[in-house]
């Protein structure tokens, strides 16, 4: 019953992430111009692909019980690396775009939020680069088990910066020109960076994560179906 339930769950929020990329994708209609990729790449890079490299190396993967950790790390690691390039393909049109309309940069809070995560993914990816190749790790980066644990408490802050993000381009003046059906933008675009901030934070929370980076407190029961570890 549990694992029907964990999939179920699984399912539920990947249907919030392609409801909320197909609100983006409805809205800037991708090929049109430079600028309608910027939303369309950047989303699907932190609201479906990098929550989905994050569920894979979590507790909350219905698939992650059927294969060996040490694959779901690949796949956690191919599904994060798609996820920078396309967001950093998006961040490139929007600075391109800008330039050739003569416009500012980073006016808003969206455009700052947008751009600190974006920076704090590449900081991420290369944490997780060297958690996995730690003999390329410098000398006073932390140990692999503290790397770990920092890891998965930055996953958590990472995708609470996404979905700030994701909040504050519904205030854009691009946004406000565009409108679509109340209840599918709502749920796109309000909803699911709720579920997305929520999940992220519980899902750490539940590994053990913020227990082991204070040192103190009783840790999480592990689930002995899941092969994962911090």
């Amino acid at each position: 019953m549990g694992s029907v339930y964990s999939t179920l769950r699984q399912v539920g929020f990947f249907s919030l992430a392609c409801i909320h990329l197909y609100c983006v994708a409805k809205l800037a209609q991708p090929g049109t111009n430079l600028f309608s990729w910027h939303p369309f790449l950047t989303s699907a890079a932190f609201g479906l692909i990098m929550p989905e490299a994050f569920t894979q190396i979590s507790r909350l993967s219905a698939l992650g019980r059927s294969i060996t950790y040490k694959n779901r790390v690949r796949i956690h690691a191919v599904l994060q690396t798609v996820s920078v390039i396309l967001a950093g393909v998006g961040m490139a049109c929007i600075y391109i775009n800008k330039n050739m309309n003569n416009r500012p940069h980073l006016k808003t809070f969206h455009s700052w939020f947008g751009l600190g995560t974006f920076v704090y993914a590449l900081f991420q990816s290369l944490g997780g680069f060297m958690i996995m190749y730690p003999d390329l790790r410098p000398k006073l980066a932390p140990g692999s088990y503290q790397m770990k644990v920092y890891h998965a408490v930055n996953a958590a802050s990472l995708m609470l910066c996404a979905s700030v993000a994701m909040f504050f381009s519904n205030y854009s003046i691009w946004f406000a020109k565009h409108k679509m059906n109340e209840s599918l933008y709502a749920t796109g675009m309000w909803i699911y960076p709720t579920v997305l901030a929520v999940r992220a934070c519980w899902t750490v929370y539940e590994s053990g994560a913020f227990y082991k980076l204070l040192g103190k407190g009783p840790l999480p029961t592990p689930d002995p179906r899941d092969s994962s570890t911090l």
